[in-house]
């Protein structure tokens, strides 16, 4: 006999609201009934997702005979509650979802949901993207370009994310020309700056067509700049901040070209702006191979401590964790002998974020914080400060800040405006004030994503022997 305990009942509610344009593709129910345990989960949509899920014991215990009844039951319940939610939007063009964040047994069962919702639907092209994008991931090019060509002799309708996703398959079969024409099909006659960046940078990762690559390249930088040089410090907007988030990328992208090319030097430059902008862990990548290019060890050793810490610490990317092990002997020791962990690389990138400011304000009370926009131009020197809000005895700090150094370049002589946002935290007490700069967020994209869909504790014990 299988004890189940006392008889309960069981009800968790889930509900999740969604924003226009944007609406959830709902699992199927699952309902199971036996005479000892039933369990249902039902979902509906009416502009909130409802789940419930419900988990309900009649009897105390469960005989030998229904063991088999009872394993089904209970892989039913625990599929449900790990069911993964795919989340589409009815904008033509979409961004494709990454799984990187997710656990081994989180990323499997996304995919498992991925593949059953494209053999429901192979002529969705935002499953098929997502599908193929999954299949990349994993180095399956040739599955890829076949989930998306499935997908087309279906639906064949073409958008830009198809025809990029297919370019990027045929580059790594490879197949350079037939990946060349469909990213010629993507790109069409006014591509936008980060369709250009995305093309040109799937070039320089396979390292073919590098002209062309470069000239995207500079297509986008040369366009974001631009925007970024009409941005008013003064009256700066949350778009104005995504603009710049973009400028880092493509800055970042411009380095990863001159490196394929054989040019380290101003790889360096470009690499080094990107992530002193930015401190994403693929930008952080890259410029570790421009430093070990350079043969500057400790600072490429450094530079991916920052990256791994920057990322998802339970889901590390790979290709960095890697090269610490390669470039460990490289960090400094900590007082007991140790090679730097990964909680030094945190407070090392707190520390990239945080100047000391030489000023001492008359506070009202034992300390004060306020909000302030930073501008540069041309050097590491402000272009202008502005205060945003807080302790108004802060607003006395503006020459301090503008005469400080910030760990900030500009990789060329193009017009360039670049915004950052910190907050000066002074203490009555102390001599100076801290300034920490306030890390990008990365906001809501149009596009493709997957949610989990959180599931009710396992309220039925394992079968014996499983």
């Amino acid at each position: 006999m299988l004890p189940l305990g006392s008889p309960s009942d069981i009800t968790f509610e889930i509900t999740v609201k969604f924003p226009a344009g944007y609406a959830p593709v709902l699992p199927q129910n699952v309902v199971r009934k036996t005479d000892f345990a039933e369990f249902s989960a039902t979902y509906s949509v009416d502009k909130v997702l409802g789940g419930p899920l419900h988990v309900k014991t009649l009897l105390p215990e469960v005989s030998g005979d229904k063991r088999a009844e009872y394993s089904g039951l209970v892989k039913s319940a625990n599929e449900a509650a790990q069911t993964c939610i795919y989340v589409r939007t009815t904008a033509e063009d979409f961004v494709v979802p990454s799984l990187a964040g997710l656990t081994p047994f989180e990323r499997k069962a996304a995919v498992a949901g991925l593949e059953k919702q494209f053999a429901e639907n192979p002529g969705d092209h935002q499953f098929a993207v997502a599908l193929s994008q999954a299949h990349m991931d994993d180095h399956r090019y040739r599955e890829a370009a076949d989930v998306l060509e499935k997908s087309l002799a279906v639906n064949s309708e073409r958008s830009q994310g198809i025809n990029l996703a297919l370019a990027k398959a045929f580059l790594g079969v490879p197949d350079a020309d037939k990946a060349m024409d469909q990213l010629r099909n993507a790109l069409g006659d006014q591509p936008d700056n980060a369709l250009l960046n995305e093309a040109a940078l799937a070039l320089a990762d396979a390292n073919i067509h590098l002209d062309d690559a470069l000239t995207y390249f500079n297509r986008a930088v040369t366009e974001i700049s631009s925007k970024s040089s009409a941005i008013s410090p003064d009256a700066a907007q949350v778009a104005d901040f995504r603009l710049l988030r973009g400028l880092a990328i493509d800055w970042d992208a411009l380095g990863w070209i001159k490196f394929r090319m054989g040019d380290a030097a101003t790889a360096e430059k470009y690499s080094l702006a990107a992530w002193e902008l930015k401190q994403a862990p693929s930008i952080g990548e890259h410029l570790v191979e421009v430093y070990e290019k350079l043969g500057k060890n400790k600072q490429a050793a450094k530079v991916c401590l920052l990256a791994l810490a920057a990322g998802d610490r339970n889901a590390p990317d790979e290709k960095l964790f890697e090269e610490l092990n390669h470039l460990r002997a490289f960090l400094p020791k900590t007082p007991g002998g140790i090679r730097s962990d990964w909680s030094d690389g945190a407070m090392a990138l707190s520390e990239m974020r945080t100047i000391h400011i030489p000023f001492h304000p008359q506070l009202q009370k034992s300390s004060g914080s306020a909000h302030f926009v930073i501008s540069f131009t041309s050097s590491s020197k402000p272009e202008k400060v502005v205060f945003e809000s807080g302790a108004e005895e802060l607003r006395g700090g503006i020459p301090a800040l503008t005469a400080a150094i910030y760990p900030q370049i500009v990789p060329d002589t193009t017009a360039v405006r670049i915004l950052h946002r910190a907050i000066l935290s002074c203490l009555h007490s102390a001599d100076d004030c801290v300034l920490v700069f306030i890390p990008d967020t990365e906001m809501a994209l149009p596009g493709f994503h997957i949610i989990g869909a959180p599931g009710p504790p396992n309220q039925f014990p394992p079968p014996p022997g499983l």
